[in-house]
């Protein structure tokens, strides 16, 4: 305002790539991570909670990853149609993301219990949501939060979409591989869990 208000000329402010015409601002892209997230968190805790078998668990967690991602996409380019690019690489990005959360959940819960359930959410709704940079940028937060944000899933999330979306999957080897590094923390912790020695059962 300070230099249009003395005469001097406005900055002139150009998009590298401008966002999708349906969304100017990238509000609804920011917002976009954050129900991919929960929905993942409450994904995994029903699978702790409702399914005692850790394979049956593991086959849920990938049944839930493809449905998630198909319909997150249908629903984000279908209906609200904000995101460019292609639907099944974008799709993919959403389940892998899917899998990455409600994973760390599940394999929490079943190395230390129902407390698991609880120790996901507190990391990746709490912590790794605010500081995923979803809204803006990694640059524009506090240095160390800005960093430890793209090491948990939503900040890898954020990222990764917009690279496969915006930047022709320009610089997405960090966020696609802690993507996955999550996703098999997630397999092993599971793994751990089912080759755990079991409680011989007390006679009656």
């Amino acid at each position: 305002m300070a230099p249009a208000a003395s005469g001097a000329p406005s900055a002139l402010i150009e998009d590298i790539v401008p966002a999708d015409s349906h969304d100017p601002r990238g509000a609804a892209f920011g917002a976009m991570v954050l129900p991919l997230v929960m929905a993942g968190i409450a994904a995994g805790a029903l699978l702790s909670l409702l399914i005692p078998i850790l394979a049956a668990r593991v086959a849920g967690l990938f049944t839930f990853a493809v449905a998630a991602g198909l319909l997150s996409m249908s629903v984000v380019q279908g209906w609200l149609d904000i995101l460019p690019g292609s639907y099944l690489t974008l799709a993919a990005v959403a389940a892998l993301v899917s899998f990455a959360v409600a994973g760390s959940v599940v394999g929490l819960a079943a190395v230390v219990g129902r407390p698991g359930i609880g120790i996901a959410a507190l990391l990746l709704l709490l912590i790794g949501n605010p500081f995923s940079a979803a809204t803006s940028a990694p640059e524009l937060l506090p240095t160390f939060w800005g960093s430890l944000g793209q090491y948990l899933p939503p900040g890898a999330a954020a990222t990764l979409l917009r690279s496969v979306a915006f930047f022709d999957s320009h610089a997405l080897t960090t966020p696609l591989t802690v993507l996955l590094t999550w996703s098999a923390a997630a397999l092993i912790l599971i793994t751990l869990a089912a080759l755990r020695p079991q409680p011989a059962p007390t006679p009656a």
